[in-house]
């Protein structure tokens, strides 16, 4: 019997919220539960602003969220869905790779004990983890800031600009314990949305990822380097 975690991570305004209730609407990904870090944060620290959370409350937060889909997984949640930027190897991918390994040892056990109960054989149960990272180029990020700005003004609430996403850019690192599907949002146009949900199927379901995998993961570290550049230039104008 198999489980599934489905990560979707990347920096701010890659495309995960919009994608998450695409994904969530795929027979591929097994009605999943979502497990929603912004639900999780404000429970722990209402509208407190992030330069106004510790560190330390940031790592709590993340222990949260795994725990939360650790749960959810024991209970016996089928499928599983986290939206989150996954930022540094140490503190956010690595632990969550492990909290998979615990979930399924967890679940082979609880599975092999209902089957000992119930006088039946002992099916196979295993925790698959699916994550997947969205990427897209600088100028399509300064466009969507442009536009949730907008948004903001409209709205009176807090403007955000490139500069504000410095303690988010500049300290992300790419994947390294885990191979993602890799996902360029840069194309907004419904044929490229298309493509993208053909790729997320097939992964979904298979775990292949496309033939230009390595492709997409240099095209993604390119793009990011070019971020992570206007980010610093941006931070150096205010100072």
């Amino acid at each position: 019997m198999e489980r599934k975690v489905i990560l979707l991570s990347g920096i701010n305004f890659t495309g995960k919220t919009w994608h998450e209730k695409h994904v969530m609407a795929l027979p591929e990904a097994g009605a999943p539960v979502l497990v929603d870090m912004d639900v999780i944060r404000a429970s722990l620290y209402g509208t407190r602003p992030d330069k106004h959370i510790t560190k330390t409350e940031h790592l709590y937060k993340n222990e949260c969220v795994r725990n939360e889909v650790l749960r959810h997984l024991v209970l016996g949640a089928q499928s599983v869905m986290v939206n989150s930027v996954m930022q540094t190897r140490r503190l956010h991918q690595k632990p969550f790779v492990d909290m998979i390994r615990r979930a399924s040892n967890y679940v082979s056990d609880i599975e092999r004990e209902h089957a000992l109960r119930d006088f039946r054989d002992d099916p196979e149960a295993e925790v698959t983890f699916r994550p997947v990272v969205l990427y897209c180029s600088l100028d399509v990020l300064k466009s969507r800031i442009a536009r949730k700005g907008a948004d903001r003004r409209e709205s009176k609430t807090l403007v955000f600009d490139l500069a504000a996403m410095s303690n988010s850019v500049l300290p992300y690192e790419h994947p390294v314990a885990y191979s993602p599907l890799f996902l360029d949002t840069s194309d907004e146009s419904a044929a490229a949305h298309a493509s993208r949900i053909e790729d997320l199927q097939v992964y979904l379901s298979t775990g292949v990822r496309p033939a230009d995998h390595r492709e997409r993961r240099e095209q993604m570290i390119a793009y990011h380097e070019d971020i992570c550049a206007a980010v610093r230039a941006a931070v150096n104008d205010q100072t």
